[in-house]
């Protein structure tokens, strides 16, 4: 069984089995081919990463913000649990406009290794709540001393600045 024949009036161009004329390749070919279907393979590539790091990014960022509720509700059990009497004292809990700062370490991001850190700004002001009306009586004409103490969270996940904040009305 033959491979491919030989035409007689056109010598040197080879046949396949079914008769059809074969291409000759020229030297460097392959190298050419070669490199065009490397260079589609890396382009599909960066196409791909750059797909997936968009997917990422918004992730991130939820897992940031998920960290910041966190510890703003060991904030907020803080703020409850206090001793009443050191909140007017205490150094943790400055009158407005003064406020103490304290950086905190809110977690580390998976896959990344990043950690997340944030300011706590802590500050209270006295809470008097008048009621309209009258004969209406206010906190202070009963004699019930009432703070409102705040901590705000200042932090930043992929270069986004974000702000929350918890507020506790305490009495006694």
């Amino acid at each position: 069984m033959k491979r491919y024949t030989q035409n007689p009036t056109n010598r040197g161009q080879r046949k396949d089995l079914l008769g059809r004329a074969l291409l000759r390749k020229r030297k460097g070919d392959f190298l050419v081919e070669g490199t065009i279907a490397l260079f589609v393979l890396v382009s599909l590539m960066l196409v791909m990463l750059q797909g997936s790091l968009t997917i990422v990014k918004p992730r991130a960022q939820t897992i940031g913000h998920n960290m910041a509720d966190a510890y703003l509700s060991y904030e907020l059990a803080y703020a409850n649990r206090v001793d009443f009497d050191s909140i007017s004292d205490s150094g943790e809990w400055p009158e407005y406009p003064l406020y103490q700062e304290t950086q905190v370490n809110l977690g580390t991001l998976p896959n990344s290794g990043i950690v997340l850190t944030g300011d706590v700004r802590r500050t209270r002001s006295a809470y008097d709540w008048t009621p309209t009306g009258t004969g209406a009586i206010s906190f202070t004409d009963l004699g019930i001393q009432v703070w409102k103490l705040q901590s705000h969270l200042v932090y930043t996940v992929n270069g986004d600045t974000f702000v929350k904040s918890r507020i506790v009305i305490r009495s006694q």
